[in-house]
Parts: C-alpha cells; sequence; structure tokens
C-alpha cells in the first residue's frame, strides 16, 4: 500500500531524499513480507481448538 505525500511537500523532499540511499532501499523489505494464508490457517486451527475443547 502506497500513501501519497502530495500534500505534504517537505515530508514528500525528505523521503526523495531518503530513496536515494542504498541501505534505507534494502530497509524497506524489513519485515519480510508474510503469507497471510498461512497466518489465517494457523489462526483458524487455533481458534477451533479453543472451541472444540
Amino acid at each position: 500500500m502506497e500513501i501519497s505525500l502530495d500534500e505534504f511537500p517537505n515530508l514528500k523532499r525528505w523521503n526523495d531524499e531518503l530513496e536515494k540511499r542504498p541501505a534505507f532501499i534494502k530497509g524497506k523489505d524489513i519485515p519480510n513480507k508474510v503469507d497471510h494464508k498461512k497466518d489465517a490457517e494457523e489462526i483458524k486451527k487455533k481458534g477451533q481448538s479453543i472451541l472444540i475443547k
């Protein structure tokens, strides 16, 4: 999800400067992408185990 910074010129300028830095670009992927399907299955199983006791 991207947020437009057009309404915030100072923040946009600062972000544009950061985008030029290799460490910033590399760090944008942290935390790693999450597999929501896997998480949903785990949550479903935990919920079922609570209800079926």
